[in-house]
């Protein structure tokens, strides 16, 4: 039986700690290396709709689904986007994709972050996602909603 719960995001990151305890009670019953898994994607699915989203169409809010069933976790986030935003996310989950040592891809982006001047608004996040959490990454667009998805495997 799955368990998924809807996480309404006011646009204000005040909302973050709240993300993080409801996605820690939704995952009360998975391993503690899960949970911690999940809580961080839950939160940074959340911090990149906050950070570089707007609303869905008719509100003020974001949206984040955290889907625990038996066989997966699958964390979602939904919010407004321009069509250049899904093309820069969406190119970056690509090169995640593509990279042979994702590790290695993950320290280009720290190294590059503490160089830059300006962030560029797409990159550690969602490598964190796949290096740290384990996830894969997916990402679909039907203007204006950009939906970002982080799926990880529960084996066992």
């Amino acid at each position: 039986m799955a368990i998924e719960q809807l996480i309404r995001l006011p646009l204000s990151a005040n909302w973050l700690d709240r993300v993080r305890d409801v996605a820690l009670e939704g995952l009360r019953t998975a391993p503690s290396e899960l949970r911690s898994a999940g809580v961080l994607a839950a939160v940074e699915l959340a911090e990149n709709a906050l950070k570089f989203g707007g609303p869905l169409p008719g509100g003020t809010e974001a949206a984040l689904r955290v889907r625990y069933g038996e066989s997966e976790l699958r964390i979602f986030s939904e919010n407004g986007a321009s069509p250049e935003r899904y093309r820069r996310v969406s190119e970056q989950i690509r090169k995640i994709d593509a990279s042979e040592d994702r590790q290695l891809l993950y320290l280009e982006r720290l190294n590059y972050l503490l160089q830059a001047t300006a962030n560029d608004g797409v990159g550690l996040g969602l490598i964190r996602l796949v290096h740290e959490g384990g996830f894969t990454l997916s990402c679909t667009y039907e203007e204006p909603v950009l939906t970002i998805s982080a799926v990880r495997a529960i084996l066992g």
